[in-house]
């Protein structure tokens, strides 16, 4: 679960509903170090690649947390988990971080 900068939780898998229509990426990871700041791995799919797909992927993060920064980084691989799976959504900031006012 994140949270976005309105104090709303949004799922993990939502990320995975806008990438999954998008044919530029293998995969993907998104890690939340706080609510307003946000990492981006892509494996790039070379072949397929398209810069309007980046920002269609940075544009739905946006909508669903809010004017967050986003720091994008093309990787070849991203290692999977002890158990071998790749998480794609990664929240490393306390959900209380950010609380609507009262």
């Amino acid at each position: 679960m994140f949270i976005s900068q309105h104090g709303q939780y949004v799922h993990g898998h939502y990320f995975n509903h806008i990438v999954r229509n998008l044919d530029s990426f293998r995969t993907f990871q998104i890690v939340q170090h706080e609510p307003q700041r946000l990492s981006l791995k892509l494996v790039k799919e070379p072949d397929r690649f398209l810069p309007a797909d980046e920002a269609k992927l940075l544009a739905g993060i946006r909508s669903a947390l809010g004017e967050v920064s986003v720091q994008v980084s093309y990787v070849d691989h991203i290692p999977p988990t002890g158990s071998g799976k790749i998480r794609y959504a990664i929240r490393e900031c306390p959900l209380t971080s950010v609380l609507p006012p009262e």
